[in-house]
């Protein structure tokens, strides 16, 4: 059983081309601008170093070379899902004091960002890597590991909810 895992880890190595370093330069970025729409752009480095270490540790990676990017998503969204579950059982909602009311998000960036907080994190997920990332739905049930109809399911409601989010923090005016 001890072979088989070498084996795996070795073949998975050989995939990345026995270069970590390389990978990460290669698919880190566009993993990082990922998980900075989804968390932020304080914990998207640590996420995205996470999900490196994760994946090397790993007892099973990928054995073919397409395998490796949606793995990595996996890994990554897995990650910024959990960070999102953990930062809502803290939610803050800063007040101004004067009207006694949320302080308005300034910029669009801030009203989208906060909009894609204020909704299920797999919603937001979901749609960052179909809006964002252009991944298919089938991509998209890889990565988050469900079918493609919870994908299709998750895209609607997280649309849906995104907009109705959108609008009450002030964006489409």
């Amino acid at each position: 059983m001890a072979g088989v895992n070498a084996d795996t880890r070795s073949e998975a190595a050989s995939i990345a081309g026995s270069d970590w370093q390389s990978l990460y330069q290669s698919e880190g970025p566009a993993l990082m601008r990922y998980v900075q729409r989804l968390v932020g752009p304080t914990e998207a480095p640590d996420l995205t170093h996470e999900c490196f270490i994760r994946a090397i540790r790993a007892d099973r990676q990928p054995t073919r070379r397409e395998e490796i990017r949606p793995w990595l998503y996996r890994i990554i969204t897995n990650l910024a899902l959990d960070a999102l579950r953990r930062r809502r059982r803290w939610l803050f909602v800063p007040f101004d004091r004067a009207r006694g009311t949320a302080a308005p998000a300034t910029t669009e960036s801030e009203i989208v960002r906060a909009a894609l907080s204020a909704i299920a994190p797999d919603q937001a997920a979901a749609l960052v890597l179909r809006l964002q990332e252009r991944l298919s739905r089938a991509q998209i049930a890889e990565v988050m590991e469900i079918s493609e109809s919870a994908v299709k399911g998750r895209l609607v409601r997280g649309r849906l909810n995104f907009v109705a989010a959108y609008r009450r923090l002030g964006g489409m005016r």
